[in-house]
């Protein structure tokens, strides 16, 4: 008995090692049920803490805030980093009204949340917890959080905001992703839309790009010299190289003369001498691409950091205005990772490196969200204001997503299935998403979601921030 205390009771290393384990491993596992085809995906990590913070579990509270932040700032460099290379990219053409549509969502979100604030009486912590819980977006709720430490006064008045911020967040989460669902379901049957019929319209109207390629008589070269990224292929390639396409992440393209290089694509040259000059001007090294440079990586979030502790005064404000740890970074990955590289550094990260980053950062960080909330969180729902705060979480999910839906379909005639993508990546909901493309299309959901992922992304995190400095201003 007194060996399981000291292991899952008593503060200590060896404590929040083994109770943050449980935490993830009891939370992927909640993550994978469906109900109604429809699973929690990450958001079961954080009603897995809920669930064992109840029981009484806990962290050292110094260990929590330390690990709840070095998560957050791992998981948004980590999104930076994959976001910045398609971000001016996701502006262009239909991306600019779909971007325009999902920038109506976040900005609609936050001004329903402020209005309920005013009008039902809410305070600022409850109001933010159910802005980020409501849109399912974990960034925001940690650019809350660090706002909330900052201004929400005396370490006592901070802890219990924080732990607010925590039970309001989980409450409004669960509605936060079938109401997306429910959305895509009211359009589909109020425009009797048939799905094959919209899928053969966006093949026709956004054919995806391919190029036949024969694999004998050609040859796969990795671009992985550092020197080469960023530079015209066409000015580096030997006269005698005969390109016949090049490959970015998953799309082909055939060769027409243009094309700026970046680490990690692929070009293909007809075999013979000129390829074997080719392949030496651009490394042609998937190995070198595989390991992580952790110089680069440590600098770039220390870079990141630093910048979202810079103050900048705001009159009216009753506190200077920080982009935060987490808009800082973010910030810092999507710059590095669009230059790649900079400053004697090469500032690539691979996917793989990337997805792992992600992964840990967020969760870590909601696993310890979980079990600050767990405490309370219980009572709160079944006693106190829990089933209050789920209907007007409900309204700043619904209101936002379904009026963008209508819009969208009635005005602008956007496809079905590009809508439904849109709606997805509009609240960065992964579940969403995986319930569009599988009953929706893939192609068109994963077009509207990658379209406007960046620029939700940016905006939940910096608006999850503002909503609380704006806020406080009026308390």
């Amino acid at each position: 008995m007194e060996l399981l205390t000291k292991l899952f009771v008593t503060h200590g290393a060896v404590q929040a090692t083994i109770l943050l384990c449980i935490t993830i491993a009891f939370g992927i596992l909640l993550g994978r049920i469906r109900i109604f085809s429809v699973s929690f995906g990450i958001g079961g990590i954080l009603f897995s803490g809920i669930i064992l913070g109840h029981f009484g579990l806990s962290l050292d509270p110094t260990v929590l805030t330390f690990t709840r932040e070095f998560g957050l700032i791992l998981f948004v460099y980590a999104i930076g980093m994959s976001v910045g290379p398609t971000f001016l990219e996701s502006l262009r053409a239909q991306g600019l009204k779909l971007n325009l549509v999902a920038v109506y969502i976040v900005l609609c979100g936050a001004l329903l949340a402020a209005a309920l604030f005013f009008v039902f009486g809410l305070n600022v912590p409850t109001t933010v917890g159910l802005f980020s819980g409501a849109v399912t977006n974990t960034p925001s709720l940690g650019s809350a959080n660090e706002a909330w430490t900052l201004v929400g006064g005396d370490a006592d008045t901070v802890a219990a905001g924080l732990k607010t911020i925590g039970m309001a967040y989980a409450v409004a989460y669960p509605f936060g992703i079938f109401g997306i669902i429910l959305t895509m379901m009211i359009l589909k049957a109020m425009f009797r839309i048939n799905v094959e019929d919209e899928l053969a319209l966006l093949a026709a109207e956004h054919p995806l790009h391919h190029v036949e390629i024969d694999p004998v008589a050609t040859r796969a070269l990795v671009v992985s010299r550092d020197a080469v990224s960023g530079r015209q292929l066409a000015d580096l390639a030997p006269s005698n190289a005969e390109i016949v396409a090049v490959r970015r992440g998953k799309e082909e393209y055939a060769w027409n003369g243009d094309w700026r290089l970046r680490l990690a694509d692929r070009v293909f040259v007809k075999n013979g001498p000129g390829a074997q000059e080719l392949a030496k001007v651009l490394g042609d090294n998937a190995e070198a691409l595989s390991h992580p440079n952790m110089l680069s990586i440590f600098t770039g979030i220390f870079i990141g950091v630093f910048l979202g502790s810079i103050p900048v005064f705001v009159p009216g404000l009753p506190t200077a205005l920080r982009i935060g740890v987490a808009g800082g970074t973010l910030i810092m990955g999507i710059v590095l990772a669009r230059v790649q590289r900079f400053g004697g550094l090469t500032w690539y990260m691979s996917p793989g490196a990337t997805n792992l980053m992600r992964e840990i950062g967020i969760l870590l960080f909601l696993s310890c969200v979980g079990l600050y909330a767990g405490t309370g969180f219980v009572d709160t729902v079944v006693n106190g204001p829990g089933l209050k705060w789920m209907a007007l979480g409900a309204i700043i999910t619904f209101v936002p997503l379904f009026t963008a839906a209508l819009f969208c379909r009635a005005v602008w005639k956007i496809n079905f299935s590009t809508i439904c993508g849109m709606l997805a990546g509009s609240m960065t909901d992964p579940p969403a998403l995986a319930f569009a493309m599988q009953y929706y299309g893939s192609h068109g959901a994963a077009i509207g979601y990658s379209t406007v992922y960046p620029v939700t992304m940016i905006l939940r995190i910096l608006m999850g921030q503002l909503l609380v400095l704006l806020l406080i201003g009026f308390v």
